[in-house]
Parts: structure tokens; sequence; C-alpha cells
């Protein structure tokens, strides 16, 4: 019994040995630093991939700008927006009453690019009216029905070439009074650079 508890014993000693030498500091010393530096790369990595995701974001920001810039240009000829410039209802108007009008702003120039007139009068005359170059411009619109409507708006600029000065007025006028009761109203489609 002596001889078999000894080797029992004996076999114990063996296991535990192997145990310890298994999980030995210097060795898990080792692998948690090869763990550490492993992730302190991926964190490294993690870093560089938010880095270019920003850089791209930026780039992506700055080719929607251009594409926003090239759009206008395509549609106008230049970096425009163009908005409808809205007036009231005239009745009973005078000859050369201003049915729509827009300021053009500081150090700007203006662009015409569209109006809209509607009339209930038998007959009348409008005329889009600016100032270029220091220089009076008009262009006529002949209008001749009873409750007519009539537009013309397009890409290039109605006064391309001569645009409105700063701090001037663009406007609709009529040339003729209206007659007694009957309506008028004007909008403008303008855009300053």
């Amino acid at each position: 019994m002596g001889a078999e508890g000894t080797n029992l014993l004996s076999g114990v000693n063996v296991e535990v040995t192997a145990i310890k030498t298994l999980t030995s500091a210097p060795s898990l010393d080792a692998s948690n630093n090869q763990i550490k530096a492993s992730l302190a790369a991926i964190d490294v990595s993690n870093n560089q991939i938010k880095v270019s995701a920003m850089a791209m974001d930026a780039s992506l920001n700055t080719i929607k700008g251009y594409l926003a810039v090239l759009d206008s240009s395509i549609n106008y000829g230049r970096n425009v927006k163009p908005t409808w410039i809205h007036a009231d209802i005239s009745s009973n108007a005078g000859a050369g009453s201003t049915l729509v009008s827009q300021a053009v702003s500081s150090g700007k120039q203006g662009y015409i690019y569209g109006w809209e007139i509607a009339s209930e009068d038998t007959s009348n005359n409008f005329q889009v009216n600016w100032t270029s170059g220091g220089a009076t411009k008009r262009l006529l619109v002949i209008f001749a029905g009873n409750g007519n409507a009539m537009n013309q708006y397009q890409g290039a600029a109605l006064n391309e070439g001569l645009p409105a000065d700063q701090n001037t007025t663009v406007t609709i006028t009529n040339t003729v009074a209206a007659q007694t009761a009957k309506r008028l109203q004007a909008r403008l489609l303008y855009g300053e650079v």
C-alpha cells in the first residue's frame, strides 16, 4: 500500500508542477503585453479609419458644393438661384404704376430670369425696367387681350450683358392706365451675384 500511495502522490505532484509551469508569471505577462500591443495597433487603425472617414466626409461636402455651383451655372449661366418676387394685385393702376419691384443689393448685380403678367384689361403694354451702367434699360412687353396672362422665363438672364446696377431697383410697370375696375398683377424671377 505504501508503494501504491507513493505513486499516487507522486503523480499528483507531477500534474501540479505542470499546471504551475503553464501559469507562470513571465509567460502571462508576455501574452498580456502582446494582447495590449495588438489592441493598441487596432486603436491606431481605428483612429486612422476615423480620420480617413472624416476626410472623405469633408471631400464629399466639397464635391456637393462644387456640384451645386455647377448646377446653378448650367441652369442659369452663373452661380445663382433665382427666386420669384411676388406682388399684390393692382386695381385701377395709373400709367407707369409699379406692379412689382426688387432692389439690387449693395455690391451685387441683378439678373432678370423671367416674368409673369396677368391683366383683365382689354389691352395694355408693360415694361421690365432696370438700370445698367448708369443708364435706364427696358424690355417692352406688348400685351393685347382681355383676361390674359403672359410669361417668359429661361435659363439665360433676359438682361444678360446688362446686369442691374447695385443699389437700384428692377421693376415691371404698365404703360397705359388700367381701365376702371380692371386688375393687373406681375411677378419677377430674379437673382443676383
